[in-house]
């Protein structure tokens, strides 16, 4: 589940354990398995345009070190694009995910517990859209 913070861009934020889809244990065996979390931001662009995605990281001593794969699924208007943040690097700062088209019904970020690796921070906050000219 995800847990509460009160740092980040605007006061709060939320984390969580990173969790990797994949298994190098015995194959064979039965796993339990943890649900994925996750985050969506949908914002309201004004107009078609051009804008530049930027999430903010923060950070707080949590007992995890932060993922070096937080995996951002962004949704524009020719599709959907993949974007891989390391979050140890990126760390109370934005993280650029991308310049993009968008429509103002298609923009759409996701997020959550899936990543490369686990047991590692995922922090979830704000989220930007930068027009570019």
């Amino acid at each position: 589940e995800w847990q509460q913070n009160n740092v980040g861009y605007g006061g709060g934020s939320r984390f969580t354990s990173s969790s990797f889809p994949g298994s190098t244990a015995q194959p064979w065996r039965a796993a339990t398995i943890k649900p994925a979390l996750l985050a969506a931001w949908r914002p309201q662009i004004p107009t078609d345009g051009r804008y530049r995605v930027l999430a903010y990281i923060p950070y707080a001593l949590n007992g995890l070190d932060e993922s070096y794969e937080q995996r951002y699924l962004i949704h524009h208007r020719a599709g959907e694009s993949l974007a891989t943040v390391n979050a140890e690097d990126a760390r109370n700062w934005w993280a650029d995910l991308g310049t993009y088209d968008f429509t103002p019904t298609d923009a759409l970020v996701l997020s959550g517990s899936l990543t490369g690796d686990t047991g590692r921070g995922v922090w979830i906050d704000a989220i930007a859209f930068v027009p570019v000219k």
